[in-house]
């Protein structure tokens, strides 16, 4: 079974979705979201975001940032996911590969994801997730938690196998998250930045300011380290790509008089 495995629709490498399933995706927000024309030679290749808003249920929603609560089926269709794109990419990552890899049958993925553009969109947010949950420390002021969980969770991203993967090979899928849309997992960062910001601001470690609008500017911040770290690796290696990002953090969080942490 090829993972290029074209479907009849357009020429496309993903397979038709199942009309009559009722779909993981739906049923968690997220529906999927096609390039306008499609990209050429790629047929309408499906966005692996959204902009519709969360519309989980109460489990899957119970705390901001929180994981889901997938069945184990669900951990294995993603898992299978994650080694597809990791290894062919978001194009030629189709749900009958998806499926061979999980040892599921293919109407057992439709039934929770209508197309593959569903399935990655919902691996990128639990990659995220993962990623970002584990990069803030527990302890410390707010300011230097903030400063650490980015600089880490910067890191850990252009590290990461799946974002690396999705950097080099499908390059201009990407370009449209970073400057033609604000998906669910970029909003999702801005509100768990903002929530660590309020919590600075009440214990005097950051500045005042619109909560809202400070997370948006570290969002930024952050995107651009991680788009643009390979492109300036000879000028600032990862060491001093992460002190600088922690200095440009600081600098922009600290308030008047305080002393500086990186």
């Amino acid at each position: 079974m090829s993972p290029t495995e074209p479907s009849s629709r357009n020429g496309s490498s993903h397979p038709e979705p199942n009309p009559g399933s009722h779909s993981h995706a739906t049923r968690i927000g997220l529906p999927s979201i096609e390039f306008s024309g499609g990209l050429p030679g790629t047929g309408n290749i499906v966005a692996a975001d959204l902009e519709a808003p969360d519309t989980r249920s109460n489990a899957d929603s119970a705390a901001p940032g929180a994981p889901a609560d997938p069945s184990a089926v669900d951990v294995a269709i993603l898992d299978a996911a994650r080694a597809c794109v990791a290894e062919f990419g978001v194009r030629r990552t189709t749900l009958t590969e998806v499926a061979r890899r999980a040892g599921v049958s293919r109407p057992t993925v439709y039934r929770r994801w209508p197309d593959t553009g569903a399935l990655i969109a919902d691996l990128l947010v639990r990659e995220l997730r993962d990623i970002v949950g584990h990069a803030i420390p527990t302890v410390g002021s707010a300011r230097a938690r903030l400063l650490d969980g980015i600089v880490i969770g910067a890191d850990r991203i252009r590290t990461n196998p799946l974002f690396d993967k999705i950097f080099r090979t499908d390059t201009d899928l990407m370009l449209t998250y970073v400057f033609g849309r604000l998906g669910r997992n970029q909003r999702e960062l801005i509100l768990l930045f903002g929530a660590v910001i309020r919590e600075g601001q009440r214990d005097g470690s950051i500045r005042d300011g619109d909560p809202e609008q400070l997370a948006t500017m570290l969002l930024l911040i952050a995107q651009s380290a991680v788009q643009s770290g390979d492109m300036v690796r000879d000028i600032l290696d990862e060491q001093h790509l992460d002190a600088e990002l922690a200095r440009a953090i600081d600098g922009y969080l600290i308030p008047d008089g305080a002393e500086r942490l990186a």
